[in-house]
């Protein structure tokens, strides 16, 4: 066996292992809190003046076909145990009568099995005046509906939200500040929040070849409002955004070791950055939320618009329809992304792929799933789905379709 060979099998062994290592020990943090929260039912616990609440998912994806499209599983026919895990913890506390701190800290496994802690945001809050709240810190990037509670898969009907829209925009939160403004007005109440700043997100969205995705935006500043009528059983929501954006691909490579400085005929496998463009960048979405005895119905659109950014130009939309019927809520959800323009040449037969094909053009991506939510106690949420996705390309004999099966459980403490 080569050195070269000896060298991708410890890697492969050590990879492996200590994925079991990490999956085993979250499975037993994952247990302690569903049971935790099973036994709290949801509730809120004050320590020393610190509210705190936990929050978590666990469950198991699969696809019919091999791909390596991280949103939609990434593992393929391969059944994956790490997209759905996570754990979080969110803490608020009052300074004073006007002052207050917000903070939440998570720990999810990316597409590649890798565990990873991370601060998703925190900030201090200032309530000017009844109407008025300025926020400073790393402040939550309100540009969906579902924003407040992106990471809370309890709050939501799905086990992640149809990925055709949001994968249009991944910033989560932002370092910077935000005015918010609320009040009633006319029928209902409105909700309008100035913010900006800059942010960084990193994802994977490519398991076959094991690429990470680098996001940041600067100079970026929006406004996100609602408005919500009759008991707020029905929410309308518009959001507009824009930024500098600049974007990074590292890629996995094998290279020689001698390149490196290291022993001759031994390669290593590093990741090589790819600068892949810096271009102005805006977003806007149009939400409506309505829920009236048992009757569910939650939609959105969004367009995201890219000036010269090897990420091409889109629009999604999704529908969902679903009805409560006492622990049980059946939903469908159709979602589309289309209008695509530029360079989208991915494709799950080459999912390695690192350069552009005009002959690898993709059009348009839909999806249509069926899912039944189950609530045993009021702070969980065992969520069961199949979704068919269609891929559509310019040369329609490059069109591709899968179904995404997946079991996962969403629990508050």
């Amino acid at each position: 066996m080569t050195h070269s060979k000896q060298c991708r099998n410890f890697k492969r062994n050590r990879v492996t292992k200590g994925f079991f290592t990490q999956y085993f020990f979250t499975l037993i943090l994952v247990t302690q809190g569903f049971l935790f929260g099973a036994s709290l039912s949801h509730a809120e616990t004050g320590l020393d003046g610190i509210l705190l609440r936990g929050f978590g998912s666990a469950g198991a994806i699969s696809t019919t076909e091999p791909i390596g499209l991280g949103d939609y599983g990434g593992r393929g026919t391969q059944l994956n145990l790490t997209t759905p895990l996570r754990l979080g913890l969110n803490a608020s506390s009052k300074i004073n009568e006007k002052l207050g701190v917000r903070g939440q800290f998570s720990a999810s496994s990316s597409n590649s099995g890798q565990f990873t802690p991370q601060f998703d945001w925190g900030f201090v809050g200032w309530d000017a005046f009844s109407w008025l709240q300025i926020r400073g810190g790393r402040i939550i990037a309100p540009i969906w509906v579902n924003s407040q509670q992106i990471d809370v898969g309890y709050s939501y009907i799905w086990y992640r939200p149809p990925v055709e829209v949001y994968s249009l925009n991944t910033i989560r939160s932002l370092n910077g500040a935000s005015a918010l403004f609320q009040g009633n007005l006319g029928p209902g109440f409105l909700t309008m929040d100035l913010y900006g700043g800059e942010g960084t997100h990193s994802f994977s969205q490519n398991a076959a070849n094991g690429s990470q995705t680098t996001v940041k935006t600067r100079d970026g500043w929006g406004v996100a409002t609602s408005y919500s009528m009759l008991d707020e059983s029905l929410v309308l929501g518009a959001t507009y955004s824009q930024a500098h954006v600049e974007a990074f691909v590292d890629i996995p490579t094998e290279i020689a070791g001698a390149a490196l400085g290291q022993e001759a005929g031994v390669s290593l496998v590093v990741p090589v950055r790819k600068r892949v463009d810096t271009t102005f960048g805006s977003f806007y979405s149009f939400s409506l939320n309505y829920e009236q005895e048992g009757f569910l119905f939650f939609s959105e659109y969004a367009r995201r618009q890219l000036n010269g950014l090897n990420y091409p130009d889109s629009q999604g939309v999704y529908a969902t329809l679903g009805y409560r019927i006492e622990e049980f809520t059946p939903h469908v959800t159709m979602a589309q992304n289309f209008g695509i323009t530029g360079n989208a040449n991915y494709h799950p037969k080459f999912p390695s792929a690192a350069v552009f094909d005009p002959a690898i053009q993709l059009n348009k991506i839909q999806s249509i799933g069926l899912g039944l939510n189950f609530m045993p106690v009021d702070s969980v949420v065992i969520k069961g789905a199949a979704s068919k996705v269609q891929m559509a390309y310019t040369d329609t004999t490059q069109n591709f379709n899968f179904w995404v099966f997946s079991l996962v459980s969403d629990f508050v403490f």
